[in-house]
């Protein structure tokens, strides 16, 4: 299973960085898009949606997107901060399952919590690509992200003795988290030369350890989903991984949270970028 999730991991990555690349700009916001329409086909199906229902749900997402390329650039910093405060009712709903299903465990409720979940991490996307070095930037959230991520499963699994939410996800730790940390901490030292950040490290690091947190609580929050409404994987796509969703929880979170950093560091604290 480990050989299987890190051949897809290493394809995964390949396909992110040819991307990047190659493609114009616009087409990443369109293959971005469509990597949520297919994170929204696999939610619609964690909520017990029927068939019929799955594919207007994914209409209804489609038909948000298209929203937001029409409004986007004037209001992102104010739907930014929504996102920001949306990812911190899921942490006081992480920190309360079992019992805060009762505010978002039907399938309706379910339902209208992925296009929360999903469009503000697209409409992050789209406002990152907006700005100058956009693919360095966007490179740089997922890369972190994805530093976390293998930091904790192996720090997790060398070191971990204290659960983080065993009611949520009993096979995270405390001791996964920090080695996520330390690791996307290092990671982010690194990427602050080609992200031109010069010495302003009071600033980009906590940006930093922001996403991080924001990374675990989007793995959380897709955890608690899956768990109460008993789904061991979102989907089969990606073997060793699940589904979509599987592998984009923590960027779920972390990319409009990451994004909402930036702005506040840049507009108040006088981060350049």
């Amino acid at each position: 299973m480990l050989g299987q999730r890190l051949i897809t991991g290493t394809l995964l990555a390949a396909a992110f960085a040819g991307a990047l690349l190659w493609l114009p700009t616009m087409a990443l916001v369109y293959l971005t898009a469509g990597v949520v329409l297919l994170g929204a086909w696999e939610w619609s199906g964690l909520a017990g949606l029927g068939a019929g229902v799955r594919a207007g749900y994914v209409l209804l997402l489609a038909a948000v997107l298209a929203s937001c390329l029409r409004f986007w650039p004037t209001a992102g910093p104010t739907l930014l901060f929504a996102a920001g405060c949306w990812w911190l009712l899921v942490l006081r709903w992480v920190l309360d399952y079992p019992r805060s299903a009762r505010w978002w465990g039907s399938a309706a409720a379910t339902a209208a919590m992925g296009v929360l979940v999903l469009v503000p991490a697209w409409a992050a996307v789209y406002w990152l690509l907006a700005r100058d070095r956009g693919e360095l930037w966007l490179a740089a959230v997922v890369v972190l992200t994805a530093s976390a991520d293998i930091g904790a499963f192996f720090g997790g699994r060398a070191f971990g003795r204290h659960r983080l939410a065993p009611a949520v996800s009993p096979g995270k730790t405390w001791e996964g988290v920090c080695c996520g940390m330390a690791l996307a901490l290092a990671v982010g030292v690194l990427l602050a030369g080609p992200l031109a950040l010069g010495g302003q490290w009071a600033l980009w690091l906590p940006v930093v350890a922001l996403t991080v947190c924001a990374g675990v609580l989007g793995d959380l929050g897709e955890s608690m989903v899956k768990r109460h409404h008993g789904v061991k994987d979102s989907g089969s796509l990606l073997p060793g991984h699940g589904g979509v969703l599987d592998r984009i929880d923590s960027l779920s979170a972390a990319l409009p949270v990451f994004a909402l950093g930036l702005v506040l560091a840049e507009r108040f604290a006088g981060l350049r970028i």
